[in-house]
């Protein structure tokens, strides 16, 4: 973690990558501007932001996600981190109330996905033991788990489907 300051006189804070990760498409570091002159003020705004990227880097495992999904969840997070900045540093009251109401929201959406492939996997065997022709389950099979893929991807959860949701423009 560094501290520089700008031409401007502005104070950014710049975590290094791991070399490991960079070999895996990570940039060399990540730089995010503190939006302050000061540097005391700087100090306490970028501890939480350099927390923030590290436990992102720590949980980034090559086999499941792609570097790209987890810059943009780093940028997101750091953009969140910045719309509590205070005066005097970070309100940490309103980052911490959000942070548990964003835990509890993911928590939902996981049990919703797992619940949607239970309900697939059952679909499946019924339609198996109804006799239906084995290319018919095949392509019922396929097209249920692309839905159900949609649906992880746009991080909608099963009772938010609704026509106006699936037909947004990508």
């Amino acid at each position: 973690m560094y501290l520089f300051k700008n031409r401007y006189c502005v104070y950014f804070v710049r975590v290094c990558t791991p070399k490991a990760l960079v070999e895996q498409g990570f940039p060399f570091d990540f730089k995010f501007s503190l939006h302050t002159k000061s540097r005391p003020v700087a100090i306490r705004r970028s501890a939480p932001i350099v927390m923030e990227v590290l436990k992102s880097l720590d949980t980034f495992e090559p086999d499941k996600a792609n570097s790209l999904t987890i810059q943009a969840e780093i940028s997101a997070s750091v953009a969140h981190l910045r719309s509590v900045f205070s005066e005097t540093g970070i309100n940490f009251d309103l980052v911490s109330q959000e942070t548990k109401n964003k835990v509890r929201t993911k928590r939902v959406a996981r049990k919703s996905y797992a619940q949607g492939y239970r309900w697939q996997e059952e679909f499946i065997q019924a339609k198996q033991k109804a006799q239906i022709t084995h290319l018919t389950v095949h392509q019922l099979n396929q097209r249920t788990l692309y839905f159900l893929d949609y649906l992880k991807k746009k991080k909608l959860t099963l009772d938010q489907v609704n026509p106006a949701n699936l037909y947004q423009s990508k």
